[in-house]
């Protein structure tokens, strides 16, 4: 295999397949907060930088997603600065971040496969499965990308140089770039270890395992860093299942739910539903298992006479078990998650192939060809999902309609889109099927209030509260609704309530702010808007009403000024411009 027109040839495949995801919009699946609102630049790139770096306070940790990731966060401001609202630019960052880590897997697979065209078909099909879509389309999937390129690159420096010298300093620097732009890259070492117990790179003497020790600090360094970030920001989730043959069922539901999107891509989705924890196994149940067992029964089976196999196997398992909820995160499974293992199966699927055979037999070239033709096919389909916020939610919808989030953001996304009535259409259309959904609930609640009917809006909130006391946003809505409604009593101890549940709820401060503003309560009033601002400095409506507050306690200056601030945050605000046009006279 020549390595020119081999790495020229999957370059083009990349293109031909991925510029389907190269589009001047977004999705509203958390890139607002990360790219569309980022309020990190208002005070300068400089400032904004020493933010990334150094501020581990509440306020910034919320605005950069609860994660310290400098190199993600960096990466997105450089966007920021130089396409403000260019997205186009920045998917086409995203494309050439993962050209760059196409290029560096085929030279991965040079390294385990040797100079073969089954080196490349490994690479290829990595470059070019749909389950890609979600890390190469999505903006926020940066991170992945960063992530993985340096991962990728580290194992290289760290094979090629045996684990010494230059090799290995340039391998921990790797590291820690690719812990810093997604921390499940901790699992590095374990990575690398495969290849020290599969044979790939030769034991050495002691003074070489203290090479090691390096890379164990970035793991020690980033875990508490991270654990440290996430207990802050209430980050991580609770443990699904209780006892170890539930957690065990649950940890084979996971990588069963990955081999089955990885060999049939057909069902992929940006939301999956949580697994029902079983109360008896029966034939169902026990599938998750028996294919974890089978599984590792293969890695096993193919130690000895196919070694490669059960590396690229062994990749997928040691790769997936950052997010395989032994630590346990928000969602259960992602697309995205299965980014990095999938090199993994890719590689096994390669190393199937007998040497002899390789692709130089037409049957095995036309069948090989047709694979990568028919999965590119499939990821240009896919990208096309991913460009548009209505479509993302109606595949969600289409594919998993017992998951009433996907039919709350569906109606989100209409109604963003100008659609009201479908919004409405598909609040109730999720609600015939989902009849106490609590997120349903909540979105007729505000689609209610919006509409002013106000009875049906405060019952289907307090549904929803009955349902999910933690619904925050059903409770801010209440309150809001309440005090609206000259029951400013009953607003005024719900907000309370909630700024006890929920502390860290900027929006239901604000709310409790307003609340006693207009009950006269200034001093109270400012003190919990104040507080609102710790949390997410860039409100705007607790901005504006600092500004009322000040006014009111004939502090014109500090209003002059919080009013100001809000404009420019939000130059139309009608509060702030009335308010202004009251204090220049003065």
């Amino acid at each position: 295999m020549r390595r020119l027109p081999a790495h020229l040839s999957l370059l083009v495949a990349v293109l031909a397949t991925w510029t389907a995801s190269l589009h001047d919009g977004f999705v509203n699946f958390d890139t607002p907060w990360m790219v569309v609102d980022n309020r990190l630049l208002e005070n300068g790139l400089l400032s904004a930088v020493r933010a990334v770096l150094w501020d581990m306070s509440f306020a910034t940790r919320h605005t950069l997603g609860a994660e310290y990731l400098p190199v993600r966060d960096l990466s997105v401001l450089m966007d920021l600065s130089l396409w403000p609202t260019g997205y186009f630019e920045q998917h086409m960052h995203n494309l050439a971040l993962y050209a760059v880590l196409c290029a560096l897997v085929l030279e991965l697979m040079v390294v385990v496969l040797g100079q073969e065209p089954r080196a490349w078909f490994a690479a290829a099909l990595f470059a070019l499965h749909p389950i890609q879509t979600e890390t190469v389309a999505w903006l926020v999937g940066r991170k992945d990308l960063l992530a993985a390129v340096f991962v990728v690159a580290g194992v290289l420096f760290w094979v090629r140089s045996s684990g010494r010298g230059r090799g290995l300093a340039l391998s921990i620097g790797c590291m820690l770039l690719a812990c810093w732009s997604k921390n499940t890259a901790v699992i590095f070492p374990a990575l690398l270890a495969l290849f020290v117990i599969f044979g790939l790179v030769g034991q050495r003497d002691r003074r070489w395992w203290l090479g090691w020790l390096p890379l164990l600090g970035v793991v020690a360094l980033v875990s508490l860093t991270s654990f440290a970030v996430g207990q802050q920001m209430g980050f991580l989730a609770e443990r699904r299942g209780e006892g170890v043959l539930e957690l065990l069922w649950v940890q084979c539901w996971i990588f069963s739910h990955y081999l089955f999107s990885f060999f049939w891509p057909f069902e992929l989705s940006a939301l999956y539903p949580e697994p029902n924890l079983p109360l008896a196994f029966g034939l169902v149940e026990f599938l998750p298992v028996a294919l974890c067992a089978g599984l590792c029964l293969a890695i096993a089976g193919s130690w000895q006479r196919l070694p490669l196999v059960a590396f690229g196997l062994s990749w997928f398992v040691v790769a997936q078990l950052p997010t395989s909820q032994l630590v346990p995160l928000q969602n259960i499974v992602a697309d995205r998650y299965l980014f990095l293992p999938s090199l993994g199966l890719a590689l096994a699927l390669a190393a199937l192939i007998p040497v002899r055979y390789s692709f130089s037999k037409k049957p095995l070239f036309v069948l090989g060809v047709l694979l990568l033709v028919f999965l590119a096919m499939q990821s240009r389909d896919r990208s096309q999902v991913w460009q548009d916020s209505v479509e993302l939610w109606a595949d969600v919808v289409v594919k998993h309609p017992e998951l009433g989030r996907g039919h709350a953001a569906l109606a989100g996304a209409l109604r963003a889109a100008g659609h009201e009535g479908k919004a409405s259409t598909a609040i109730e259309q999720g609600l015939n099927r989902l009849p106490g959904d609590p997120l349903l609930l909540q979105a007729r609640g505000l689609d209610l209030m919006r509409k002013d009917r106000a009875a049906e809006a405060e019952a289907a909130l307090r549904r929803a509260l009955r349902a999910d006391p933690r619904l925050r946003r059903a409770a801010n809505n209440l309150a809001l609704l309440l005090h609206r409604e000259k029951r400013s009593d009953e607003a005024l101890e719900l907000a309370r309530q909630m700024a006890r549940t929920h502390p860290s709820y900027s929006h239901g401060l604000n709310t409790l702010g307003t609340i006693l503003f207009d009950l006269s309560d200034l001093d109270g009033a400012e003190r919990v808007l104040l507080s609102s601002l710790d949390y997410n400095p860039g409100n705007t409506l607790a901005i504006c009403n600092l500004g009322s507050v000040m006014y009111r306690k004939k502090r014109l200056e500090q209003a002059a000024g919080w009013w100001t601030r809000c404009l420019l945050l939000q130059p139309d605000n009608p509060t702030a411009l009335e308010g202004l046009r009251h204090i220049a006279p003065r």
